[in-house]
């Protein structure tokens, strides 16, 4: 991608503000959950779930919405194949496959642990 296939508009550095002003949310909230967490016996296991569904929503927001500035604001070749979103949904389903896989190991060991010593918990 070139600077002359990039379109500067008002628009869309409104966009880019907007988006931007959701990143610095994310990271408030974020900042909020491990404030939470922090707290020693105290935790809100309840606040904790609503920050992180709030969390995941506008990081969910954020990709959809960085998608549809890129594709407004850069002009596609005839000769280009535009797989963005494909190629975006095949990288998260690959994190997602890759983080559950650590999960099963970690409760795998944790199930091993507890099988070999019943006794320490």
């Amino acid at each position: 991608m070139d600077s002359s296939s990039v379109r500067h508009t008002p628009q869309a550095i409104a966009d880019i503000e907007a988006i931007e002003s959701l990143v610095v949310d994310i990271v408030d909230i974020s900042a909020g959950v491990v404030e939470e967490l922090g707290k020693f016996g105290d935790t809100n296991e309840r606040v904790v779930l609503d920050k992180c569904k709030i969390l995941m929503n506008n990081a969910k927001d954020i990709q959809v919405n960085l998608q549809t500035v890129i594709e407004a604001r850069v002009e596609c070749k005839p000769y280009e194949n535009n797989d963005f979103a494909a190629k975006k949904m095949a990288e998260l389903s690959a994190k997602k496959a890759d983080i559950v896989e650590q999960r099963l190991k970690n409760m795998e060991d944790l199930l091993l642990t507890l099988e070999s010593d019943p006794m320490e918990s």
